[in-house]
């Protein structure tokens, strides 16, 4: 209780600008239950549902938004792979109640195998950030560039170690540190009004203070520019650039001196999980760009005097003067250099003649852009029409295509065992926020056996005989292998000896 009402409390008032918080009391904790599952399997990400469905008699769900499940588990095990996870925004719960919408997080708490650290704040922070719609806060590494173009990023997980939805200290749980949500994710949960956030859409001069900053804490005859982040929409995709200044100030004051806190710090939005905000989800991930990666790992940051130009976007953003007070930025809009083109599609086999059987296709995509942002991949194959439609599975990759560049996709499929023989016309669709390409490939067979064996014709593997399309054993017809003996079933076998 101490923790959630305590500390992790204080975390989110502070985040939020007094906006979030959490309240309960002694009557809202419930437990403990013993679940029967073993100690040592009980790093289960089914444990918070079985947990849930136990308590059901004695919890009424629908008082309740938020669900924090504290369970045992031995982290020194191998099994035991994580430290938390939790749902993605708000999900409907059956309960004997009736369907709840509530979200949930399971927390996993020490025991004598593992370091004596006590319940970590950082790990609940980070989950209830999930439950608030938050996906992790990720790094994108582009070698030598510092803007996604024509080279292959690399996205490192958790890797905005500035971020609760990053990852501090090298990823060890003891030490992790519970800093500031990013901008966009403050963006997401709305923490941040009209005033405290500014479009940038015009070339000028902008104020951004401190991220922390909170006016409540503040005197009441100071004042301060309230503006607290700074969004640039990218021109011809459905991203923004994200600029906030971090100071050592609250949760913050573990950054210290560090050069995080000198220059402006800059976000995009997880390119993968927006294209899914298009059709109705209401989270994402971020990307923490480093500004000068040919620098050195440690200067991220757009300093006094420094600039990043995306020749790209069209966006050149200078840092004019940072203190403890603001951070005072110059933004140039200037035209794109991005030329987007319809990528090529090429489907191997294109056409495919024989038996029933599972086929192994290859999807290659070539990116035809030139100088541009990364593409986001939606894949799928559906029949020409309806009549044509037969069970098929595939994986997709659900990676970025990069100009210049191209991906594969790997997909098979399987007809049902009463599929009528004849031709059909699929086709592979390719489709993301500029493009929609279908790619048509055609599945042609005849009345055969999953061998090849023509129907009504004995395979070539005795003593197996095509009949309605399925391999059956007939010794009668097609005689055994070589020392082997017909018996009266249709099956062969070694001779008995005398």
């Amino acid at each position: 209780r101490e923790m959630i009402f305590g500390k992790v409390n204080d975390f989110y008032r502070e985040n939020s600008y007094q906006r979030t918080w959490f309240s309960g009391g002694l009557e809202d904790i419930y437990g403990y239950y013993t679940l029967d599952i073993d100690r040592r399997e009980a790093c289960n990400i089914a444990i918070a549902s079985v947990g849930m469905d136990i308590a059901d008699n004695e919890i009424y769900y629908p008082n309740y938004d938020r669900i924090i499940i504290i369970f045992a588990g031995d982290r020194s095990l191998s099994s035991c792979w994580f430290d938390g996870y939790a749902s993605i925004g708000k999900i409907i719960y059956p309960t004997q109640d009736g369907d709840v919408l509530l979200s949930f997080s399971a927390i996993l708490a020490p025991n004598q195998n593992y370091p004596p650290i006590g319940l970590s704040d950082y790990v609940i922070n980070h989950e209830l950030g999930h439950n608030y719609g938050a996906i992790h806060a990720n790094q994108l590494d582009c070698n030598e560039f510092s803007v996604p173009n024509n080279n292959v990023c690399n996205h490192i997980k958790y890797g905005d170690r500035y971020s609760v939805m990053g990852t501090s200290n090298g990823g060890v749980i003891p030490g992790r540190k519970s800093y500031h949500f990013n901008a966009p994710h403050k963006d997401l949960f709305r923490w941040l009004n009209n005033d405290e956030i500014i479009t940038v859409t015009q070339s000028g001069t902008y104020d951004v203070s401190p991220i922390e900053f909170n006016e409540i804490s503040l005197p009441q005859n100071r004042i301060r520019n309230k503006i607290k982040a700074i969004k640039i929409p990218i021109q011809g995709e459905d991203l923004d650039y994200y600029i906030e200044y971090r100071q050592p100030i609250g949760f913050d004051s573990n950054l210290g001196n560090s050069e995080v806190t000198n220059g402006a710090l800059l976000h995009t939005q997880d390119f993968y999980y927006f294209f899914n905000l298009r059709f109705g989800y209401d989270f994402f991930g971020t990307y923490l760009i480093d500004a000068h990666p040919s620098i050195n790992n440690n200067e991220i940051v757009i300093k006094p005097g420094q600039t990043y130009r995306d020749e790209i976007s069209g966006i050149s953003i200078t840092t004019l003067s940072a203190n403890s007070e603001k951070l005072v930025l110059s933004i140039n809009l200037f035209d794109s250099v991005c030329q987007r083109n319809d990528p090529e599609v090429i489907i191997n086999p294109s056409y495919y003649y024989g038996p029933p059987r599972l086929v192994n296709y290859n999807a290659r995509m070539i990116n035809n852009d030139n100088l541009c942002f990364p593409r986001d991949l939606n894949f799928r194959f559906f029949p020409y029409n309806f009549l044509d439609l037969f069970m098929g599975s595939y994986n997709l990759q659900n990676d970025f295509i990069y100009s210049n560049n191209y991906a594969n996709e790997n997909f098979e499929i399987i007809p049902y065992e009463w599929t009528p023989t004849g031709n059909y016309t699929y086709y592979f669709n390719y489709t993301d926020r500029f493009s929609n390409i279908m790619a048509p490939f055609t599945y042609n067979f005849y009345e055969a056996c999953r061998d090849g064996t023509l129907n009504e014709r004995c395979s070539t593997d005795k003593p197996l005989y095509c009949e309605n399309r399925r391999l059956i054993d007939r010794c009668d017809l097609c005689g055994c292998p070589e020392s082997l003996i017909c018996k009266p079933d249709g099956n062969c076998e070694i001779p008995r000896e005398e």
